[in-house]
């Protein structure tokens, strides 16, 4: 139902928070403008440490596995998805049996992928820093 994990995160600020990016970013201590990155157009991914934010919001407790890969159900007490009346994936799926190394695997590979990201940019800002200082320079 929701492929990505910014639909997942948009989900999360639309059941839990009425869709009060305010709200959601004091109750989870991540921007506001870093929220609504991740849930409006730009769609930018959310770092780990925004995950671990989300992931740490005290009640109900998200679980980690829907979150990351949208397997299984939204909150990890039963009780919690009765009372938030939300859409999950059937639980007798067969993803279903999914383990904490995956989990951790495909984390991992987010990292890497942000650290790319950011060696990218920080290639263009060097190269942007010696492009103004020969201008000043010369």
């Amino acid at each position: 139902m929701f492929e990505t994990i910014n639909e997942r995160i948009k989900h999360i600020l639309d059941t839990l928070y009425k869709g009060n990016t305010t709200a959601m970013a004091k109750a989870t201590n991540v921007k506001r403008t870093t929220l609504g990155s991740i849930v409006g157009t730009d769609g930018n991914s959310p770092g780990f440490d925004v995950i671990m934010k989300i992931a740490g919001i005290p009640s109900p407790r998200i679980s980690m596995e829907w979150l990351i890969r949208g397997v299984g159900e939204m909150f990890i007490d039963e009780k919690d998805a009765i009372k938030y009346s939300v859409n999950t994936v059937n639980s007798h799926n067969e993803n279903a049996n999914i383990n904490d190394t995956d989990t951790i695997n495909r984390l991992l590979s987010m990292l890497e992928a942000k650290d790319k990201q950011m060696g990218a940019k920080e290639s263009q800002v060097n190269t942007l820093l010696e492009i103004i200082k020969n201008i000043k320079v010369g």
